[in-house]
């Protein structure tokens, strides 16, 4: 079944215009070139997009997640990519560390009690409604143009299309405080490949 929206090759597309690149009919992910490098920053945006959960795209609300295991552990989904405190444990503080849910009020990922949370899930690109594959793009080309050309001009256009495709999705009813937040290693790694150019 066809997905909804931008598929990723008309997302890269996107990514290559903003630095006045010619159109592929086709990804080379893993290599060297500019597309590949396109394709990279699209991914590394769509992980840290994600990351930052969106209520209609990739919570799960109020899961219930029960210790196991010698030492009592919470084991979360391979999905996971950041989850907080939800219903009774509102106010605790919670991180991934190794896959695992890590109290930080206790400063422990041995957890006896059942534990009520949020968890931002990594959805793929095929299945990720419209309005998300727009503003993951519409993000990934402002990192784009900054690693490729750096145009202050370009870079404002680019930062207004952002806000309005921003629009299209609804994020957590509340910022998460950066103690909570969970640092994904692609957003460094974006960060190293912008420096090396």
């Amino acid at each position: 079944m066809p997905s909804a929206g931008l598929t990723k090759i008309q997302a890269v597309n996107r990514l290559l215009r903003t630095v006045n690149e010619l159109p592929t009919a086709v990804l080379e992910t893993g290599g060297a070139s500019i597309i590949s490098r396109a394709e990279e920053v699209l991914e590394d945006s769509r992980v840290a997009f994600l990351t930052r959960g969106w209520k209609q795209e990739n919570i799960e609300r109020a899961a219930v997640k029960s210790p196991s295991g010698s030492p009592l552990q919470i084991q979360l989904a391979t999905t996971a990519l950041r989850i907080r405190g939800a219903g009774r444990d509102e106010n605790r503080s919670f991180q991934i560390r190794g896959g695992y849910v890590f109290d930080m009020d206790a400063y422990t990922s041995t957890i006896s009690t059942d534990v009520t949370l949020d968890i931002a899930h990594d959805v793929e690109w095929d299945d990720l409604s419209p309005g998300m594959k727009e503003a993951i793009t519409d993000e990934a080309a402002v990192h784009f143009q900054r690693d490729y050309r750096g145009s202050p001009e370009r870079d404002a256009g680019l930062q207004q299309r952002l806000a309005k495709a921003e629009q299209l999705v609804t994020p957590w009813r509340e910022q998460m405080p950066p103690s909570q937040m969970n640092f994904v290693p692609t957003l460094m790694q974006q960060a190293q490949r912008g420096q090396q150019q």
